[in-house]
């Protein structure tokens, strides 16, 4: 009779086990099998801006701001702040990421351009925000 109880006590416990394992791995299971998810190699970076930063201290109204990463970005992911708060455009095209006053800069103030997220299309990320200052020119009467 012990040798029953035993072998049944074996066998729920490797029920519970297999419910709890499957319970588990449930989303695993659920992915499409064809389905490629990206894995990072490497953290995303800025690797230049145009105009240079050493030029952003003078620019025009109009002057759009580019900036290079070091891979292809996602669209979707930009998060980009003011200071002071102004309205924008972003274009993002591969890994150039163009931002435009709308119309145009305030006259003679400096502004900070803050990039606050991005990704890369690969996953990747950049780790802190990017931020760079530039001065709107002020105009000669």
């Amino acid at each position: 009779m012990n040798k029953i109880k035993f072998l049944i006590s074996g066998l729920v416990i490797i029920n519970i086990l297999l419910f709890v394992v499957i319970y588990l791995n449930k989303e695993e299971m659920l992915k499409p099998q064809n389905q490629i998810t990206p894995t990072p190699q490497h953290n995303l970076m800025v690797i230049s801006t145009d105009p240079p930063l050493d030029q952003l201290m003078e620019i025009s109204l109009v002057t759009s701001i580019k900036v290079s990463f070091s891979q292809g970005l996602d669209p979707t992911s930009v998060v980009i702040q003011t200071n002071p708060i102004l309205e924008t455009n972003i274009l993002v095209s591969e890994n150039i990421l163009n931002i435009k006053p709308k119309p145009v800069w305030p006259i003679g103030q400096t502004i900070e351009i803050n990039i606050v997220q991005a990704r890369g299309v690969d996953g990747s990320s950049l780790l802190t925000p990017y931020k760079l200052s530039i001065n709107s020119p002020i105009p000669n009467d």
